[in-house]
């Protein structure tokens, strides 16, 4: 049996996510809830700027590479929102 997908958003779906207390953004091509992450975010507010959009130039500025290659970081990423009490990878982005 194959593996369920996560389910697909477009951004005009991840832009009614664009509040502090609600916030998802998209980083290359991922969804994440970072709502309850954003209190404990090295870069304070600054995750603002993009919440409910797609922020993945923004975070290739401010991180570095080993935080922003391949698959594995990409779960290590979604595993520190889910620690953080939030739902981590909500789904892919779609068109």
């Amino acid at each position: 049996m194959p593996a369920k997908q996560p389910p697909g958003y477009t951004l005009a779906q991840v832009a009614q996510h664009a509040s502090p207390a609600d916030c998802w953004v998209v980083v290359h091509g991922q969804v994440y809830d970072v709502s309850a992450f954003v209190p404990r975010h090295p870069g304070g507010a600054l995750i603002y700027v993009k919440a409910g959009g797609d922020c993945s130039h923004l975070f290739d500025s401010y991180h570095p590479a080993s935080a922003r290659c391949g698959p594995r970081a990409a779960a290590g990423l979604g595993g520190r929102f889910e620690a953080a009490g939030s739902g981590g990878v909500v789904g892919a982005l779609r068109a």
